[in-house]
């Protein structure tokens, strides 16, 4: 006769190994909250140094951009790093005016600048006049171009219509994200001018220049590194020292525009004085203690005459293809 309330063996193993059940699965659910909140944690923290980045980031554009109003525009293409509370943030600065206008080069200079991205020469040719028929009122198609028929269909085709930002690149036939990539620091769409100004043009806007004398240019290059830390310095914040700051400057510049080259008629690409307001593009790639990164970039005019003191003409986030 069985004891009241005593199970039997048989069924206290059973209640064992139910108890073992049990609480094997109250670990793996306890496991898999912590790790669920471990990673929750973790995309938090991440998403603030993100922010912490961003907000470096934009810190950068800002400074750069009080250097260019105390400098009354005066500042040349130059990049420095800021340290700053939390990280640092490297910064560019350029003037739109030595780059490459899509929307005013002559396709020959264009043909030129993609060949000299790594696009073969009768690719290059076809791109420049796929550049041509899009940003054209006219429907009629450039000899190796492209208009909306040649377009995939639902893709928009041809804009028929000058481009807004160098972003819009990347809708012409045949262009792809990784030429766009080495092509963004050389173009803009911010000049009005089919030309660049060769002082301020980056070095691989120069080489892209069709029939450019390679030693000419390189002698070139060579005397502006050379001169770089007396035209980028600083102006003077004593107003006693402006003016042997501003001579300095000065006669680096002459010096400078006397070895410009100018063989094999490259001056058709070239305008040293632009009618219109320049506008200058500004880069700042912050990276916190914690190494998350950000970069933000820019475009501003200051224009003459008028209550505000700068023009923001872009405010983007380069695409992740030419983040990094």
């Amino acid at each position: 006769m069985r004891r009241s309330g005593v199970l039997p063996k048989d069924e206290r193993g059973v209640a064992l190994v139910m108890v073992i059940w049990v609480l094997a699965l109250l670990s793996l659910m306890a496991a898999s909250f912590l790790a669920s909140a471990r990673i929750e944690l973790r995309r938090t923290a991440n998403l603030g140094e993100r922010a912490g980045a961003e907000a470096l980031a934009e810190a950068g554009v800002y400074m750069a951009l009080g250097r260019l109003i105390a400098e009354q525009a005066s500042t040349r293409p130059q990049h420095w790093t800021e340290q700053m509370p939390g990280g640092s943030v490297a910064i560019t600065l350029s003037d739109e005016r030595g780059k490459i206008d899509l929307n005013l080069a002559e396709p020959d200079l264009l043909a030129s600048l993609f060949e000299s991205q790594g696009v073969p020469t009768r690719n290059a040719k076809a791109l420049a006049a796929a550049v041509a028929d899009f940003r054209d009122a006219d429907r009629s198609r450039e000899a190796e171009g492209a208009e909306d028929p040649d377009y995939p269909s639902g893709s928009g085709g041809a804009k028929d219509g000058r481009f807004e930002s160098i972003d819009e690149l990347l809708q012409v036939k045949g262009m792809t994200p990784a030429i766009h990539a080495r092509l963004a620091p050389l173009i803009t769409v911010h000049t009005g001018s089919p030309t660049i100004d060769p002082l301020l043009a980056e070095a691989g806007v120069l080489e892209a220049l069709p029939n450019i004398d390679r030693a000419e240019l390189d002698r070139f290059l060579a005397l502006r590194q050379k001169l770089a830390p007396v035209l980028n310095a600083p102006l003077a914040i004593d107003q006693a020292d402006r003016p042997a700051v501003g001579q300095r400057r000065a006669k680096a510049y002459l010096d400078l525009q006397n070895a410009i080259p100018r063989r094999n008629g490259v001056e058709r690409y070239y305008t040293e004085e632009l009618e219109a307001q320049p506008a200058f593009a500004i880069s700042a790639e912050a990276s916190t203690r914690a190494g998350a990164r950000f970069r933000r970039e820019a475009v501003v005019r200051l224009p003459e005459g008028s209550e505000q003191p700068f023009e923001l003409l872009e405010w983007r986030r380069p695409l992740a293809a030419e983040a990094y």
